[in-house]
């Protein structure tokens, strides 16, 4: 099984995947968490989420390359989407090298990356062509919280580009996901935690038992 985690910036995808990650399904590796090297990255200090991002930078980077293919560069903040993006031959190549390293390594495993909100549709019908199991995941987050986050965060982008950005992406998502697994917020997952455990655990068909990942603290600090 594969688990895809999305949603718009800050709105808490690191927490619902750092959740799943410690119940056993598999993110990505330790070195794979890290971005330094990237110099188009805006590096945040651990301070901003100490207990890591989980975000898988070799999927990250490879939902940039089919965006910016496409015409399309996230670092812009342009809520102008493309209405058909395509996968190319270079692109589709690492999707398939992905899928095979990763399946080989982990009988469950899945990825996080709020780009995904814009290219989910690729993504599924790829899944759905090596017939694989897929589960799809969204979080969703008070848009005047995650607008706000932004800002503080010190991200090269006006205020409307936030809201309009914001915007974009839920409406891309729903629009363009031929199905999504489950829904949570925020919020609830922050303050009920266990209920949103036993709701994941149902929705995923695997146990969510750790709650630990997930403290009342995170709302803090994704700020």
């Amino acid at each position: 099984m594969i688990v895809i985690v999305t949603g718009m910036h800050r709105s808490g995808t690191s927490a619902l995947a750092g959740l799943l990650h410690s119940n056993g399904i598999i993110m990505g590796d330790d070195q794979d968490f890290v971005f330094d090297d990237d110099p188009h990255y805006l590096k945040i200090t651990r301070e901003e989420n100490p207990k890591g991002f989980y975000e898988n930078s070799r999927f990250r980077s490879l939902n940039d390359l089919i965006l910016s293919q496409n015409g399309y560069h996230v670092h812009r903040f342009s809520p102008y989407i493309p209405d058909n993006i395509v996968v190319s031959e270079q692109a589709n190549d690492v999707m398939n090298q992905l899928l095979a390293e990763y399946s080989y390594r982990y009988p469950v495993w899945g990825f996080k990356d709020p780009r995904t909100c814009l290219t989910i549709d690729l993504w599924q019908k790829f899944f759905s062509k090596k017939k694989v199991d897929i589960k799809t995941v969204v979080i969703n987050r008070r848009r005047q919280d995650v607008v706000a986050s932004m800002q503080r965060r010190g991200d090269l982008g006006t205020l409307q580009q936030f809201k309009d950005l914001a915007m974009v992406y839920d409406q891309h998502i729903k629009q363009k996901a031929a199905n999504i697994t489950a829904t949570i917020n925020f919020e609830t997952l922050i303050y009920k935690t266990k209920e949103t455990a036993k709701y994941l655990s149902e929705k995923l068909e695997h146990p969510i038992t750790d709650l630990s990942f997930i403290d009342s603290d995170l709302a803090n600090r994704i700020q």
